[in-house]
């Protein structure tokens, strides 16, 4: 019994979702899901609205992604300021600002990309600029470790 319901389960589980895979596979090409006939697709027009909140809600990214960008450049001056700070060995001072520098780097912009689909699905939400200020707080955030670690470098090499 034990061996029918461990076969026959996934097998109905299988057989279901290939079948709702056909379907909507059917769906995104125009085909009708039962009869599979073409059906022309129905775009549905976005109101004056929705371009407007659309259009606001790019304009806030870019402006998120260049204060990313300067962020990431304030960094780049407090990574060089703790090299020189904590590693005496002047040979490892360009390999570990590098590492560190794209360590930062990638973190910061992948955390830049990711915020325009959290900025975008905030639109049909009407909480677009309630995430924003959340990006702008996470960005500021980084930038104020940078800003202290840099002075805690500078006060180390004094």
């Amino acid at each position: 019994m034990r061996l029918v319901v461990l076969v026959i389960g996934p097998t109905i589980l299988a057989a279901l979702l290939i079948t709702a895979l056909i379907r909507r596979e059917r769906r995104t090409q125009g085909l009708d899901a039962h009869t599979g006939q073409w059906t022309p697709p129905r775009p549905v027009p976005l109101t004056r609205q929705e371009v407007v909140s659309y259009a606001l809600c790019y304009l806030l990214y870019a402006v998120l992604a260049a204060y990313s960008l300067f962020v990431l450049l304030t960094w780049s001056t407090t990574i060089w300021a703790l090299v020189v700070a904590f590693i005496p060995a002047p040979e490892a001072h360009r390999f570990a600002y590098m590492t560190a520098f794209m360590l930062v780097g990638f973190t910061i912009g992948s955390a830049t990309l990711a915020a325009e689909t959290y900025l975008r699905k905030g639109v049909p939400q009407r909480r677009l600029l309630v995430r924003f200020v959340h990006g702008v707080v996470a960005v500021s955030c980084v930038g104020g470790l940078g800003f202290l670690l840099r002075q805690l470098a500078l006060v180390t090499m004094q």
